[in-house]
């Protein structure tokens, strides 16, 4: 059998990766090339593009999305930006395809592998620390950070009772001190026209909420989110939530939508409406709207924040793996 080794550019790849990935045991938003191609295009400058394809005479095993960086390859993008990353594979083909990818490295010039934010049961985890150690290269595995979520029922009675008892009496009675305390609306901004204005309504409120906020929105990460929300506005997967009071915005979440899950990607609020918890009760109206909408899971992203096990998430770990020669 033949194998095929090429490297692409984001234009060549497109159209073979999105047949590709829905193929794979990592189909999620983080993985689809409009993700990686926007944070290629606004931060990736620094690094030498690997869009590696490993295919037979037949048909396309997988796709390794990396970055040359200093002699030490990675995924694209960053755990700033990406909250999962991990090679595109064919389901059923992957230890072919892990084979050859390593037959591959072997050849290539680098001092060390650094592969972050691999979900647990990435086959990735599985496949290349053995390979590797065949080749003589040295793995280290090491546990990165948790991914709460939640497989989402029928109903939002359903998903009450699904909380714990204390979570559930909480978050009605949140909802109760919300409601007879203030005068909340709610308004989204979900297409292209808008989202600019939008941004920086969240920008504010994130920088307002949290300092390590204030330093994580840079100009460039700030280019990145208004473009990647443009994108995904594009093919109506942008859900971005407001919450006001008295005509002011008092929270926001940013969430996207890929197939049967929501992802909540970033959120902020101002702290003068904290006692009012608006920004959790924003994050659970954004459930409700997923449980109405059909979904069947809610990913809450990296990170172990309180209000995520308060709405009932659970924890997925994320890992770390690198490779030494």
């Amino acid at each position: 059998m033949t194998e095929y080794f090429n490297l692409h550019s984001f234009q060549t790849l497109q159209e073979e990766w999105e047949r590709l990935l829905p193929f794979t045991e990592a189909d999620n938003l983080f993985l689809h090339p409009k993700w990686q191609r926007v944070w290629w295009e606004t931060l990736g400058d620094n690094s030498k593009l690997h869009l590696l394809s490993i295919s037979t005479e037949t048909e396309m095993l997988g796709i390794a999305p990396m970055v040359l960086t200093e002699r030490e390859f990675s995924f694209l993008g960053g755990t700033d930006l990406f909250d999962y990353h991990d090679f595109v594979v064919r389901k059923d083909r992957e230890e072919e395809f892990f084979q050859r990818l390593i037959e591959y490295l072997e050849a290539e010039s680098w001092d060390k592998i650094r592969l972050n934010s691999l979900h647990q049961n990435s086959p990735t985890l599985s496949f290349i620390p053995e390979l590797a150690r065949n080749q003589g290269w040295s793995c280290e595995i090491t546990t990165e950070d948790v991914s709460p979520g939640m497989n989402l029922p029928e109903d939002w009675e359903s998903y009450l009772l699904k909380l714990t008892k204390k979570d559930r009496h909480e978050l009605r009675r949140k909802y109760r001190r919300l409601y007879s305390s203030a005068n909340p609306s709610h308004s989204a901004c979900l297409d292209i026209q808008g989202v600019d204005a939008c941004l920086d309504d969240l920008f504010n409120l994130m920088r307002l909420s949290h300092e390590e906020k204030r330093g994580f929105l840079t100009e460039r990460r700030e280019l990145f989110f208004r473009t990647i929300c443009k994108e995904m506005a594009s093919s109506d997967q942008l859900r971005l939530y407001f919450m006001e009071i008295d005509g002011a915005k008092a929270a926001g979440i940013l969430c996207f939508d890929y197939k049967n899950k929501r992802y909540l990607y970033n959120s902020g609020f101002d702290p003068i409406h904290s006692k009012l918890s608006v920004g959790l009760l924003l994050k659970a109206t954004a459930l409700h709207d997923s449980i109405v909408n059909g979904f069947d899971y809610f990913d809450f992203l990296r990170g172990d924040e309180n209000y995520k096990y308060d709405l009932g998430g659970i924890d997925s770990q994320l890992f770390s793996l690198s490779l030494h020669r």
